[in-house]
């Protein structure tokens, strides 16, 4: 392994401690269950397994050490092109990282039944609880992780077990039902459910690693228990079509107040779980959020960029409440941090805009920054500041023809290219209402509401709005969208779902994901509205057309309501750049034993 000097290793933000890695070791649950770990530590561990020291340091600890913990069904072997470079620059600021395989993944034994079980939550606060017992522990441990790691650190929290004192949590959601990977809107998300069956299916067939790279009869007998045991994970999902017990499991919407962790929430806007995330952000007792242009990936090194320097944020929110260090700007300590985009054409990397924040922020809406809404009128196909005088006017939105709206293939794009792209196709099989171009750059900060009024002509029905940024040569770009199943109007569970009555008129609200969004002089803004959303989300067996009625007074009318700010109000913040650059991650990416 090619060793780098500590000023060196410094340069790239390490700090003063040895860091010593221990490939892997197993933590004996009560109920006899092992689950496989590795750690990083800031001293020679008392620990029969391999370790090597991947960075000396200039000084050692090994009493009074906080705990950063990440908790996946991944298997470590394949996580740890991305583990590396982060778990071994945390541990060198004084923190034991911990990295643990869940049950029936990777090298742990048993099985596991679904996604966030009750079983998997206890067994982290088992493992907490391992932590709490350790010599070196100081009793103080952080959770930090994307995604599934993002999810069970805010659900584990919920239980409020004592030795969890900080979280870290990217692109999670709070309401498993409506802001995941199954339903949105009451409809199935075709290019997310079933997809994240396939994959969880072959993640949970994989074998355990042969011990000494030798396949014996216990490998053998591992992997075919685990084998006869795979998951069928997305029968669960299709059982319940509704947000019911069980979708509220794993829900933390249920009582936000039982997280008294203090949670910094990581957002992306090319990542589907930027909405949740912002509604958390106002919602829960103790959180600040920063939400950047990125995928489902890292903000310090995916794309779209800018990127920022990711691990120091978390350095020091875990300092903060893990070691009680008070952090530097205390005075800039802005609830939500938010990077507000500029017109851009699709996928463009890096994407311009810039970073403000907001003290103010609600889960939806700032009061700060002379904000306010803008409402405008669908009339005629335009969208006026005024509803005109008019006959009776309705738009059809025909269920066979307006069905299909290609925004996405990638419910989790996870780089620039997979991201969603120019929606003159979707446009072009919607009803639009467009502005005049703007006469100024107008900035939307918050969730913009779709009221319009309705006449089913069916039974069933879809209502997809988009919200778009139409540039001068026709490029239309998502600035935000929602979706809703008719028959969900009251809400998603079961004793409130109705099917429509044909000739039947509804007050349709459909709240928007929320943006940060600067629209340039020029531009058009476009609302355009369909009966579908596909693939992003499954059509009905059955659906039927339905009628618009357009703004014929203030009385009889449907609308817009934007949420607007005066960016030049918005206090103008920076992050330092990235940490991790090509040469230490390859120092840190080498692999020193052949077990992982």
């Amino acid at each position: 392994m090619d060793k780098y000097s500590l000023s060196e290793m410094k340069e790239h933000g390490f700090g003063d401690y040895k860091v010593v890695w221990v490939s892997e070791f197993l933590i004996k649950l009560p109920d006899g269950t092992e689950l496989a770990a590795s750690m990083w530590c800031p001293f020679i561990p008392d620990i029969s397994s391999f370790s090597t020291v991947l960075y000396e340091g200039s000084c050692h600890i090994q009493t009074n050490v906080p705990c950063i913990l990440e908790y996946l069904p991944y298997r470590r072997d394949w996580s740890a092109a991305r583990d590396y470079p982060r778990h071994p620059w945390l541990c060198s600021h004084g923190y034991v990282c911990l990295r643990v395989d869940m049950r029936g993944s990777g090298n742990s034994t048993g099985r596991k039944a679904d996604e966030y079980t009750m079983e998997e939550i206890k067994d982290c606060i088992d493992v907490l609880e391992w932590v709490d017992k350790q010599p070196w522990s100081s009793g103080n441990v952080g959770m930090y992780g994307k995604s599934w790691g993002g999810f069970n650190s805010l659900q584990t929290a919920f239980y409020q077990p004592k030795q969890l004192k900080a979280i870290v949590s990217l692109f999670s959601s709070d309401r498993r039902y409506t802001d995941d990977t199954h339903y949105r809107g009451g409809l199935v998300v075709g290019n997310g459910m079933l997809y994240w069956h396939a994959q969880m299916f072959m993640w949970m067939a994989r074998p355990p690693t042969p011990k000494e790279s030798a396949v014996d009869d216990e490998f053998q007998a591992r992997w075919k228990e685990r084998l006869d045991n795979l998951p069928g994970w997305g029968h669960n999902w299709l059982k319940h079509t509704t947000e019911d017990q069980y979708w509220g499991h794993g829900s933390i919407s249920v009582d936000y107040n039982k997280l008294n962790a203090p949670v910094l929430l990581v957002a992306g806007w090319n990542d589907p779980y930027f909405a949740s995330q912002l509604r958390m952000g106002g919602k829960l007792p103790n959180a600040r959020t920063i939400v950047g242009p990125w995928t489902h990936n890292w903000p310090d090194t995916c794309t779209p960029g800018p990127n920022i320097d990711y691990l120091m944020q978390c350095l020091q929110w875990f300092d903060q409440h893990l070691k009680g260090i008070a952090p530097e700007n205390a005075e800039d300590d802005y609830v939500l941090k938010m990077f507000v985009r500029k017109s851009h054409r699709p996928r463009q990397d890096p994407v311009p805009g810039q970073w403000v924040g907001f003290r103010d922020w609600d889960g939806e809406f700032t009061s700060e920054a002379d904000s306010k809404h803008v409402r405008l009128y669908l009339s005629k196909n335009k969208l006026v500041t005024s509803p005109a005088k008019q006959d009776h006017q309705t738009v059809l939105i025909d269920a066979a023809q307006h069905s299909l709206a290609p925004t996405s293939l990638t419910y989790c794009p996870f780089s620039v290219d997979m991201s969603v792209g120019d929606q003159q196709s979707a446009d072009s099989v919607s009803c639009c209402w467009d502005s005049d171009p703007l006469e100024e750059d107008v900035t939307i900060v918050g969730s913009t509401a779709v009221h319009i009024l309705v006449k089913a002509l069916g039974t069933s029905g879809i209502i997809s709005a988009r919200l778009c940024d139409v540039f001068e040569d026709g490029v239309s770009v998502l600035i935000a969208d929602g979706v809703i199943n008719l028959a969900h109007l009251s809400g998603h569970q079961s004793s409130v779902i109705h099917s429509l009555e044909p000739g039947s008129e509804h007050k349709v609200f459909i709240n928007l994901t929320p943006t940060g969004y600067q629209v340039q002089a020029g531009h058009v803004l476009r609302l355009a509205i369909n009966q579908g959303l596909f693939p992003s989300v499954w059509p009905l067996p059955y659906s039927h057309g339905i009628e618009i009625k357009e703004s014929v007074d203030y009385d009889v009318c449907s609308f817009i309501d934007i949420p607007t700010v005066n960016i030049n109000m918005c206090p103008k913040i920076s992050f330092g750049q990235p940490l991790l650059g090509p040469a230490i991650q390859k120092n840190i990416g080498a692999k020193p034993n052949s077990q992982i």
